[in-house]
C-alpha cells in the first residue's frame, strides 16, 4: 500500500454522488486523465524526492539549504493537490499516486462497480466491485458498456 502525505489524501477520496461512466465514454476520457495522472505521478515522485533531500540536508546539519529545498516541495505539493482536485472535478477516483491508479464509477448488472485503469495502460479493461479493490480486478465484458 502506498503511503500518502496528511495533505494530499483528503483530496483522494470520492464524492458523495459521483458520475456514472460508460465504459466507451470512460475510454474516451484516457487522453486527458491519462496527461493529469501523469503529471500527478511524476510530481509526487518530485515530491518525496525532495523530501528526501531536506531530510538529508537537515541530518547534515544543512538547515538553510533543507529550508530551500522544504519551500520547493511545498509549491510541488500545492501544485500535485490542484491536479488531484482536477482529477476529482471529473469524477474520477485517484488510487494510487505512485502507479497512476484510478477508478471510473459505472454500473456493470445494475450493481455500481469502478472500472479500473492504471497508467500506461491502453484502455479500460477491468472492473472490479466497489469494495473489492484492485486485488478483485476482472476483465470487461459486455455488461460493463
Amino acid at each position: 500500500m502506498t503511503v500518502y502525505d496528511e495533505d494530499i489524501t483528503d483530496s483522494i477520496s470520492p464524492q458523495s454522488t459521483p458520475k456514472v461512466w460508460g465504459l466507451e465514454e470512460a475510454n474516451q476520457a484516457l487522453p486527458l486523465v491519462g496527461r493529469i495522472v501523469a503529471d500527478i505521478v511524476a510530481q509526487y515522485r518530485q515530491l518525496k524526492d525532495l523530501r528526501e533531500q531536506a531530510t538529508a540536508l537537515q541530518d547534515a546539519g544543512r538547515r538553510s539549504k533543507s529550508e530551500d529545498v522544504e519551500i520547493e516541495a511545498q509549491a510541488v505539493s500545492e501544485r500535485l493537490n490542484e491536479l488531484i482536485d482536477e482529477l476529482g472535478e471529473l469524477d474520477v477516483q485517484l488510487k494510487d499516486l505512485e502507479t497512476g491508479l484510478v477508478d471510473f464509477p459505472g454500473v456493470r448488472n445494475g450493481f455500481d462497480v469502478l472500472l479500473c485503469w492504471k497508467l500506461g495502460e491502453q484502455r479500460i479493461d477491468h472492473w472490479h466491485e466497489v469494495h473489492a479493490g484492485f486485488s478483485g480486478r476482472r476483465p470487461v465484458d459486455e455488461a460493463c458498456k
